[in-house]
């Protein structure tokens, strides 16, 4: 908010440790873009604006907020007019078990039909609500990741 009015919002993705152990070590990174078309498969998320990477480890049965973006009214616009607006990031980390192998969470979600209810758009009283679906791509596991291999080696 500047001076009293709403100029955007923040869109976070927050990550779950079910298990029973802490991780090794993890690396996160998470964007939101807009891009002509919707993500389908063997599309190169890597032409898409690149975010800041964390190194974090999460404990047992503990969650994580990865950095939250930035969505601009602008952008928000962009998905009424016609283009596509997506989160998207990944994590790899390791467990703490001698000789684990890297495990790799992607995940990619559109965010169409932007409401707002009420009037004025930057009045922080005003509703604002987006639908989220999953892309066609990108949202996989270890192997099942056509980039496992390129983002396993971000892990140490």
């Amino acid at each position: 908010m500047n001076s009293g009015k709403v100029t955007g919002y923040k869109v976070h993705e927050a990550w779950v440790n079910n298990g029973t152990t802490p991780t090794q070590t993890a690396v996160a990174q998470y964007n939101v873009a807009n891009w002509s078309d919707r993500p389908t498969h063997g599309f190169d998320f890597g032409q898409l604006p690149q975010a800041e990477r964390q190194e974090y480890v999460l404990g047992p049965k503990a969650s994580w907020e990865v950095i939250s973006v930035p969505l601009s009214f602008d952008m928000l616009a962009t998905a009424i007019s016609g283009r596509h607006v997506f989160a998207w990031g990944w994590v790899v980390y390791r467990d703490i078990f001698k000789g684990s192998p890297p495990r790799l969470s992607e995940f990619c979600f559109e965010l169409t039909n932007p409401k707002w209810r009420g009037g004025d758009r930057t009045s922080p009283s005003t509703l604002f609500s987006v639908d989220t679906l999953p892309c066609q791509t990108h949202n996989c596991y270890d192997e099942y990741c056509d980039d496992y291999p390129k983002l396993s080696q971000e892990i140490k």
